[in-house]
């Protein structure tokens, strides 16, 4: 008796084990298709069976099949519908268990259901359907962070999305990773903690319009890899807060009649005008704050704001610009400068005639290419040094004592320069032309 019971039991597991049945989800991606008859079919071989999949939108399409566990399936993709072999995928050798004409790809089940990576159509390459973005904001220039507050990535206005960013190297950039789906649309702006409490207590970005949508949110199209963002300074477009400069502007008017007893600068990038105050002695000067690490074009206009016809003429030698559109041109660091007076029109700065030119110093040729040569009947020849158009010393060089040298210019880019050679018995301050 024992004997049969044992028999029937061991019947009865092996039929149960025989119908066990799993979920297994197919996914395709067409993107790079064209979807014939809005139709796309996965057929399996063997038991044939065919099941048209669904488009899930950014050129995905999936389906569920119930199969019998533990046993290993022939299938392939079919582009148009049920029986359109013409539309069935070829596949490459390294994922073909099949041949070039009955191509198959294959898949083991187990006792569990199954979700298969997404493939290309006709690929072996698992398409890739989401990548981790990582946001990152440096609050280091805010100067009204609660003490421990919260800084927090948002996706809306409403805040129905929004994630607590983490600061784990305690260096101000807070970061935080999402996975999206690939090519999606996201946008983000944000926030931070003014007080303690985070509910009512909190700033909300303000995002330039440099790198804002039409709705004020940062944006991006999630890319088909992971990707790691800058991290920008808060409100700003820029990887770390932008330093402002104060630059202080000098034309000499001395040999100008001054028009309205106005005389302006003019940045033309951005467009800021600005009126200089009279100084005295012919010169006058304005301070104007600016971003750093950038270079600025500018000139100086007699009159008044936009009075064009008594913009200076710019020399060649100093113009960046057009004969038409003239350009003086100012690079700014992120230390204040207080710029060299220039006469109105010229290239030369006023302070060359603070200097005593003197005659038994030569320097040639002028214009100069590679080389200047110096020769003194002023004694040993002690230092020399050039000056740029904005009274800055590019380079200096100790070539003595000797009464004769050869400077190499070649690392001095083409333009005007202020040679100062000073000589045992005297100083010569000229102006050299470099020309390439």
């Amino acid at each position: 008796m024992k004997k049969h019971i044992l028999l029937l039991f061991f019947a009865l597991f092996s039929l149960a084990a025989a119908e066990a049945q799993v979920n297994v989800t197919f996914q395709v991606d067409m993107s790079n298709e064209t979807v014939l008859n809005n139709d796309v079919q996965v057929v399996i071989k063997d038991p044939w069976i065919w099941t048209a999949l669904t488009d899930q939108g950014n050129g995905i399409w999936s389906a569920t099949v119930e199969l019998d566990a533990d046993n290993a399936y022939p299938y392939t993709f079919v582009n148009g519908g049920q029986d359109n072999w013409d539309g069935e995928e070829t596949l490459p050798d390294e994922c073909n268990f099949g041949t070039p004409s009955a191509p198959q790809r294959q898949v083991t089940v187990g006792q569990e259901d199954v979700v298969l990576n997404v493939v290309n159509f006709g690929g072996c390459d698992e398409s890739v359907t989401h990548a981790n973005i990582t946001f990152q904001v440096n609050i280091n220039a805010v100067d009204n962070f609660h003490p421990g507050g919260d800084v927090w990535v948002y996706m809306d206005d409403n805040w129905n999305e929004w994630y607590t960013m983490t600061d784990e190297d305690e260096d101000g950039i807070y970061t935080y990773t999402l996975e999206r789906q690939v090519e999606s649309s996201l946008t983000y702006r944000y926030s931070y903690q003014t007080g303690p409490d985070p509910d009512n207590d909190y700033d909300t970005e303000s995002v330039p319009d440099d790198c804002a949508n039409e709705d004020g949110f940062r944006f991006i199209t999630v890319p088909l890899v992971d990707t790691q963002l800058p991290a920008v300074a808060y409100g700003s477009c820029d990887e770390a807060p932008t330093p402002k400069v104060n630059v202080t502007f000098q034309v000499d008017m001395s040999n100008e009649t001054v028009l309205n007893n106005d005389v302006q600068v003019v940045i033309k990038d951005p467009w800021i005008w600005t009126a200089l105050t009279d100084q005295g002695n012919g010169t006058w000067s304005a301070t104007v704050e600016l971003d750093g690490n950038r270079t600025y074009p500018f000139t100086y206009v007699n009159g008044g704001q936009d009075n064009w016809e008594g913009e200076e003429s710019v020399p060649e030698d100093c113009n960046f610009g057009a004969e038409s559109a003239p350009e003086r041109q100012l690079i700014v660091e992120e230390a204040d400068i207080v710029l060299d007076p220039l006469y109105f029109g010229t290239c030369l700065l006023v302070s060359v005639d603070d200097f005593i030119r003197d005659d038994r110093i030569q320097m040639f040729p002028n214009p100069a290419k590679e080389f200047l040569q110096l020769r003194s009947d002023a004694g040993p020849i002690q230092s020399v040094y050039f000056v740029d158009l904005f009274g800055r010393v590019v380079v200096s060089f100790l070539p003595g004592p000797t009464e004769a040298a050869k400077i190499d210019l070649q690392n001095l880019k083409a333009g005007v320069y202020i040679a100062v050679v000073e000589a045992q018995h005297g100083t010569s301050k000229q102006k050299i032309i470099i020309k390439r």
